[in-house]
């Protein structure tokens, strides 16, 4: 009698791996023998590199969504680890407003990069607002280059009719 190779110990490594549920996991059917000589982790990983192990998609659920859907957690596992660990991070210098790096990160120099910031904030509005008034000057100046020349004869409606003044008078 042929002896039936349990890989339910297989199956749930596969599962720590991929972070996924028992129904997700698709074990080659042809390749169980070698499945089942699988005791580790790595050994596991080693099987979904040669495609002997995947993970099934959700009905419906697209790979680019669930390549998404790793990078961002990905991303924010990331994001954790830095906010826990400090981070050489940029401090202005508030005499010299050079930057300068710094191994750790207190209230007051984040306060000082945050005043850095604002303050960077508000001279790029100036520098814009003062951008846009000398946009409105030169259009002016164009505008008064390009009106036609002022007339110098009086326009005719204006000039004076002498039949009409003869029966004003009379």
């Amino acid at each position: 009698m042929k002896r039936v190779t349990s890989i339910a110990r297989q199956k749930n490594l596969a599962m720590r791996v991929y972070k996924c549920g028992r129904d997700k996991i698709w074990l080659d059917p042809e390749e169980i023998q070698i499945i089942a000589t699988a005791k580790s982790r790595q050994d596991i990983r080693d099987l979904v590199k040669d495609g002997i192990i995947k993970r099934k998609l959700r009905p419906g659920q697209p790979m680019n969504r669930e390549v998404k859907l790793r990078r961002r957690r990905h991303l924010r596992a990331q994001r954790a680890r830095a906010s826990a660990r400090p981070v050489k991070e940029a401090i202005v210098d508030a005499e010299s407003s050079v930057i300068t790096p710094d191994a750790t990160s207190t209230p007051r120099k984040k306060r000082t990069r945050r005043d850095y910031i604002n303050r960077k904030i508000e001279e790029s509005k100036q520098k814009r607002a003062e951008r846009r008034q000398a946009a409105k000057a030169t259009a002016s100046e164009q505008k008064e280059q390009n009106s036609p020349p002022e007339r110098t004869t009086p326009h005719p409606a204006t000039l004076s009719d002498p039949i009409i003044e003869s029966k004003e008078s009379s």
